[in-house]
């Protein structure tokens, strides 16, 4: 969006001459560029001041580039338009009537306070506005009670989207629903619980936020609505061929369906369709006297809902973790460390495979699930090698000591690898490197083989090369003290 607003500003700045219309009222829509802030819910504050001045960096870099026509900016087309001939074929000019400023000396002076107070903000206004927008037709006290609800849930300042302090967000859930109250309550108590949520009634949206979490190694929570017969894309048939359409395109991402009180049916299908759990939303129409009450419960229990799915994916990521800590306590030699590293991310990926490196070369020396059985350690001796005399990727790995995760067109790759084990069905590829003292001595490299990818925490895996390389440090040291004479 900053970009957006700096490239509009510089080709403002490229008018010579003519008349404008400016038009706030006015939505024009670009196929170049989209933005969701319904589903991003935040703000975007720009500094008014440093955007102009970004756009006057950004124009002179492209006069100076020699980017914009040349017939743009000569010394006739400037001539001509600051010539008084020019002036005079302008038409009358501006006067101070035009201007409003006939009346400035009339105008009374105030001398502005020292200080203003601020207005004490109730922060409950938000939440009321919001109900009484979607919820109008129930009473006063009704709104305010589920208002309060709201504010309770709501997030500490310092938790705000676009706050310094925020962490990396790694808790996606995405809520699809054209219920304007359930999509901002939703937003509004997962974020107390430091899941953010993106909310969409569009499938080519959700398509989007989906592709998005899944580039960034985040598998998020889908949260279907209910069904809703008064609208098609919402129809009960509708939203079970979603369902299962989303299933068969994504099975590694759990989904939670709401449903109806009563409507066991539904929720069958839904359980038999592999959905995590099956919420019962409370029914509007009508406004019973529970309403309020079931409505607030509902919210409680899908609350409690996505945050406990949150916490047992956590716990299950540490679980292996642990495993692997503990199983390496008991290696004492370097091809066994380096072994027990392959084995980890065989488990995530179908082939991988251990490069020690050499001077200029990485050589080959086990793999597993190279032969299309995924987890065998392959018999056959490899003994190829990759050379990192050129600027590669792998070279880079090396240099730096940095795991990579993703696509790589490289040249070493195509050339010194694949010709070897075979190209993957997918570009994706991991390349991690294992340390000893500040220098890698082995790269780990995996790819998923005929596999579609699937997310891929390059953390969690880089914590396990780190941890390999320490114990693998220790086990050195430890040969070196052996083989000192021990005095007497």
């Amino acid at each position: 969006m900053k970009s957006l607003i700096e490239m509009t500003v510089v080709e403002l700045l490229r008018w010579t001459r003519g008349t404008f219309n400016l038009n706030v009222d006015e939505i024009v829509l670009s196929d170049e560029f989209k933005y969701f802030p319904d589903m991003l819910q935040q703000e975007i504050t720009l500094d008014t001041q440093m955007v102009l001045m970004d756009a006057l960096r950004i124009f002179d870099e492209k006069v100076r580039d020699g980017d914009f026509n040349d017939d743009d900016f000569t010394e006739e087309v400037y001539n001509q338009i600051y010539s008084e001939e020019d002036k005079n074929d302008q038409g009358p000019g501006l006067t101070a009537d035009d201007l409003g400023l006939a009346d400035l000396d009339q105008i009374e002076r105030n001398i502005p306070g020292v200080f203003s107070s601020l207005q004490s903000m109730d922060p409950l206004e938000e939440h009321r506005q919001k109900v009484l927008e979607t919820l109008p037709e129930i009473s006063f006290d009704a709104q305010e009670e589920i208002a309060k609800y709201l504010a309770k849930g709501a997030p500490p300042a310092s938790a705000q989207p676009g706050s310094e302090n925020n962490e990396e967000q790694n808790h996606v859930a995405v809520l699809y629903s054209r219920d304007e109250l359930l999509k901002y309550a939703v937003s509004t108590i997962c974020k107390h619980e430091g899941i953010l949520v993106f909310t969409t009634d569009e499938e080519q949206d959700l398509e989007l936020i989906i592709a998005q979490s899944l580039s960034k190694a985040i598998v998020p929570l889908l949260v279907i609505d209910s069904p809703d017969q008064c609208n098609e894309s919402f129809h009960r048939d509708r939203i079970v061929h979603f369902r299962q359409q989303q299933k068969s395109r994504y099975p590694q991402i759990p989904q939670l369906q709401l449903g109806y009180p009563g409507d066991a049916i539904f929720s069958l299908q839904a359980f038999n369709d592999g959905v995590k759990a099956v919420i019962p939303k409370p029914v509007r129409e009508g406004s019973p006297a529970t309403f309020v009450e079931d409505t607030i419960l509902f919210l409680e229990g899908l609350r409690t809902h996505v945050s406990n799915h949150f916490r047992e994916q956590q716990q299950k990521t540490l679980a292996p973790l642990v495993d692997f800590i503990s199983a390496l306590s008991s290696l004492k030699e370097a091809p066994e460390i380096s072994q027990a590293l392959l084995r980890s991310v065989s488990e995530i990926f179908d082939r991988a495979l251990t490069l020690i490196v050499r001077k200029n070369e990485l050589i080959a020396e086990k793999g597993i699930g190279l032969e299309g059985t995924r987890g065998q350690i392959n018999n056959t001796p490899l003994k190829f090698k990759v050379p990192l005399a050129e600027p590669s990727l792998f070279r880079k790995v090396v240099e730096q000591g940095t795991p990579y995760y993703g696509i790589a067109p490289d040249i070493t790759l195509n050339d010194s690898l694949l010709p070897h084990i075979g190209p993957p069905a997918s570009s994706n590829m991991l390349l991690l490197p294992l340390q000893n003292r500040g220098r890698v001595i082995a790269v780990i490299y995996g790819d998923f083989g005929p596999s579609k990818p699937s997310p891929v925490q390059l953390d969690y895996l880089s914590i396990l090369a780190r941890q390999a390389g320490l114990v693998l440090e220790n086990a050195l040291f430890r040969k070196q003290l052996e083989k000192i004479p021990q005095p007497g």
